[in-house]
């Protein structure tokens, strides 16, 4: 929120909650779906917006059905994989890094994963950025 010497008005006050209680994140590109969770897609709380003609503007907040059900094939493997490796008992700490961050820095698990590169056995998985049509490739490639 923004920190000033001034009080917000009501207004002010108003459009900063609205920006903290947008969501983020994947909706799926269906009017009536959309619709139903904002009845004239016009209150700033969707990562939707409208074209000039009334269409809902394509964004990469937005997937097909088909899609969809490529991520939902794509987790469900990746927590079967998951699954087997903890089952067969490997349980190595191993949290990724991009670009030298790392979520460790903020982690409020620290304490329990005991995560030290100067220890065997615990080190970075290196990751890397990807556009959306990247990632929705590789998910595809994986089914």
């Amino acid at each position: 929120m923004k920190r000033t010497e001034t009080r917000l008005t009501q207004q002010e006050a108003e459009d900063e909650y609205n920006k903290m209680m947008k969501l983020d994140g994947l909706l799926l590109n269906d009017e009536e779906v959309l619709r139903s969770m904002d009845k004239n897609l016009n209150s700033g709380f969707l990562p939707v917006s409208m074209t000039k003609s009334g269409e809902i503007r394509i964004t990469k907040s937005l997937a097909t059905m088909s899609r969809f059900e490529v991520l939902f094939r794509y987790v469900k493997s990746e927590l079967k994989k998951i699954g087997d490796s903890i089952s067969s008992g490997k349980i190595d700490i191993m949290p990724c890094r991009s670009g030298g961050a790392s979520p460790c820095s903020y982690c409020a698990y620290k304490c329990v994963c005991k995560f030290d590169v100067t220890k065997d056995n615990n080190s970075y998985r290196e990751c890397r950025s990807a556009g959306n049509d990247e990632l929705w490739e590789m998910m595809n490639g994986r089914e």
